[in-house]
């Protein structure tokens, strides 16, 4: 069986009460505010309200209140010292407290508008946690049901709803009769929790199917993971595998030769030398993949860094007959690493000189960028044969290279 974290929004893995549900909960609260403000002025021009005076206090309570969460909000800091869990309660059960004073004092029992409490139920049980919200809309049930009962008892006044004939409540005095007062307190109570039992299966299933997705994606990246191991695998064995024998050669041939030949003995140590190099290259960057490199970030003409850098493939570009044409912009001092960037351009301009085959043009272009003036872009474009589409995904894969056996690593 599937275990289930607990549903709970306190501790690290919760959204901060600046940028998560507490501040929709306050969004949400806007809409409300006004929505209650138009039907209270609605109904009070068509004389259906006994308490107008005191319903606007309370529309201009909930603004107030609403305007403190979302100054604290912007402001970036907390009412206090309470968590997101105990945030949200203290919103929750601030609406519950107003939603009772505003159907007191528009018809109570007789007032439609009581679903609304089923709708903050629905909306505690999603935000909080099980307990909590069970809590909460038993506070709720406590608040309207004693509001009710102490107006059916006349503890409290009521004030009616006047839509009825002549102004007068179109229930009479039904509120007050014992039966109606506990059965609509029974109806009252059972959609409360009921609703609150059914939304709380939604989560569940919800948190279930998430669940589930999360462990099918990691299974599914644990076996792409070992593949990627299988891949590296054959690619260090496949890049190492020709110095390697070329180097195990070189032994061979220093055990067969004459001590004495001298010259023949430097060559085959100069072959060997040049193998274990190549060797050293290959597993020099396999380390920089596999670990953050020191950055030494300086003050750097990105232009000029360009200049000498073309300086190191300027043989090869001559011999494979293929121009190069610079376009730069004048650009403010950027914080470079100057070696880094030096290596990832050289290595962009061999690829790009590769790709063009003894004939094209490459290109290389900056300029200012467009959302911040004081960064730059560095372009390198070439007309040659271009990487198919379907490889695309993989030109940052260690090892993949495009290039003919000897001609690449894939590491570059």
């Amino acid at each position: 069986m599937t275990k289930l974290p607990p549903r709970s929004i306190s501790g690290e893995d919760a959204p901060s009460y600046l940028g998560g549900k507490s501040a929709w909960l306050t969004q949400l609260r806007w809409f409300g505010a006004i929505g209650v403000l138009t039907t209270v002025l609605i109904s009070a021009s068509f004389g259906w309200l006994t308490a107008v005076k005191q319903m606007l206090i309370v529309v201009a309570l909930i603004f107030i209140i609403n305007l403190v969460f979302f100054r604290a909000q912007k402001r970036n800091k907390n009412l206090s010292d309470l968590d997101e869990s105990q945030l949200l309660g203290l919103q929750l059960g601030m609406d519950m407290c107003v939603l009772t004073l505003l159907l007191h004092w528009s018809g109570g029992i007789e007032n439609p508008f009581a679903i609304f409490f089923v709708f903050l139920s629905a909306i505690s049980t999603m935000l909080l946690s099980f307990k909590n919200a069970l809590t909460l809309s038993s506070v709720g049930v406590l608040l309207f049901g004693g509001t009710i009962v102490g107006e059916a008892l006349g503890i409290l006044p009521h004030y009616p709803l006047l839509i009825g004939p002549d102004n007068m409540a179109p229930s009479g005095d039904l509120w007050r009769t014992p039966l109606f007062v506990s059965g609509y307190l029974c109806a009252f109570t059972l959609a409360m929790y009921g609703v609150q039992a059914f939304v709380n299966t939604v989560e569940m299933e919800r948190q279930k199917a998430e669940h589930d997705a999360r462990e099918k994606e990691r299974v599914a990246l644990s076996r792409e993971k070992l593949a990627r191991i299988g891949e590296l695998s054959a690619g260090v064995a496949h890049t190492i595998r020709n110095p390697l024998h070329g180097a195990l050669n070189c032994v061979e041939l220093l055990r067969q030769s004459n001590p004495a030949d001298a010259s023949n003995n430097s060559e085959t140590l100069e072959l060997m030398a040049e193998g274990l190099q190549r060797i050293e290259q290959v597993t020099q960057r396999l380390l920089t993949l596999t670990r953050e490199p020191n950055m030494d970030p300086r003050p750097t003409d990105l232009n000029r860094l360009i200049s000498d850098s073309l300086k190191f493939v300027n043989v090869r570009l001559a011999r494979k007959n293929v121009p190069i044409q610079t376009e730069f912009e004048i650009l403010p001092m950027l914080s470079i690493d100057r070696a880094k960037m030096s290596e990832v351009l050289i290595n962009l301009l061999d690829n790009a000189v590769h790709a063009c085959e003894d004939s094209g043009t490459v290109t290389v272009s900056t300029y200012r960028s467009t959302v911040s003036p004081d960064k730059a872009v560095l372009k390198v474009a070439d007309t040659g044969t271009g990487i198919p589409e379907d490889q695309i995904e993989h030109i940052f894969d260690p090892f993949f290279t495009t290039k003919a056996i000897g001609e690449g690593t894939g590491l570059g």
